[in-house]
């Protein structure tokens, strides 16, 4: 018996192109494997779950594991990388073709139990230690900083850090005291 676990995620619509080309952020891959290991722990009778992530903008919804297109002006056929085919639809005044580019949009990436244990154990530890200790967590890397626009308690973290919210500069006494993930 398969059962299905779907989370929705909004996304501006320029961000839709991505999704449709490489498929669901890791952070969201995370999510949806720990939602999969909590439902096989709640319900062991059933041993698998289909996992779609839906992600929806002001103008369209695209999911994991299915065709999706992006439009496209050029004077020639697309060829893009991960493109299942392309049709023509008009021509505008300067020559450019209108193309329908169809994707094969890829599925969430189906992780190990003991994958997904390992990485709430991980994670959990790392928050224990901080409650416990009266202190904050490690700060994430950089090119994660952007996680951070959505947390209640951004303005702490980079109060403590050093960091304005602006840049990707972080003081290295503080990144030294606490060390990065």
């Amino acid at each position: 018996r398969l059962k299905r676990i779907e989370d929705h995620k909004s996304i501006t619509d320029g961000g839709m192109n991505i999704k449709i080309k490489e498929g669901a952020s890791i952070e969201h891959c995370e999510q949806i494997n720990i939602y999969r290991w909590l439902a096989i722990e709640k319900y062991p009778a059933i041993k698998n779950f289909d996992m779609i992530i839906n992600y929806v903008s002001m103008g369209s919804i695209v999911s994991t594991n299915t065709i999706a297109s992006v439009v496209a002006w050029r004077k020639s056929k697309p060829s893009d990388k991960g493109m299942s085919y392309a049709v023509k639809t008009e021509q505008n005044r300067k020559g450019q073709d209108k193309w329908l580019v169809y994707y094969n949009v890829p599925e969430v990436k189906r992780w190990s139990l003991n994958k997904i244990e390992t990485f709430v154990r991980e994670k959990s530890e790392i928050m224990k230690q901080a409650i416990l200790n009266d202190v904050i967590p490690p700060f994430l890397s950089a090119d994660k900083r952007w996680l951070c626009r959505g947390c209640q308690f951004r303005e702490i973290c980079w109060k403590y850090e050093g960091y304005n919210g602006e840049t990707e500069q972080i003081s290295e006494q503080t990144s030294e005291q606490t060390g990065i993930i």
